[in-house]
């Protein structure tokens, strides 16, 4: 049980920083949930696997333990007030244009 709040919690923190800033309606956070949950629990893995080297021997093992828990959900809980931010950053100053163009000289591909 525990595991799962491990799991689950911290995107709802992420989503709730998120619905007070931006005013999104429910349904658009209901679609945002897995997407931000994939996010920040892979981030949490790879800090996970960076600091133990990857030996990790069983990972059901250790997430079963209660230090583990508390060391992941404190990292989660980091990455969760983080993404929000870095996202809205990035949507406001960064943007990403495609262009393609096609000689007059080249030919038709049949």
């Amino acid at each position: 049980m525990i595991a799962l709040i491990t799991i689950f919690f911290p995107t709802f923190l992420s989503l709730i920083i998120l619905k007070k800033w931006k005013n999104k309606n429910y349904k658009e956070l209901i679609f945002l949930y897995p997407i931000y949950n994939l996010f920040i629990n892979l981030l949490v893995l790879i800090c996970i696997c960076v600091h133990h080297k990857g030996e990790i021997l069983s990972f059901n093992e250790n997430f079963n333990i209660l230090n583990f828990n508390l060391k992941y959900m404190i990292l989660a809980i980091i990455f969760a007030i983080i993404i929000p931010i870095l996202f809205e950053y990035l949507n406001k100053n960064c943007q990403i244009v495609i262009e393609i163009k096609r000689d007059k000289n080249e030919k038709k591909i049949k």
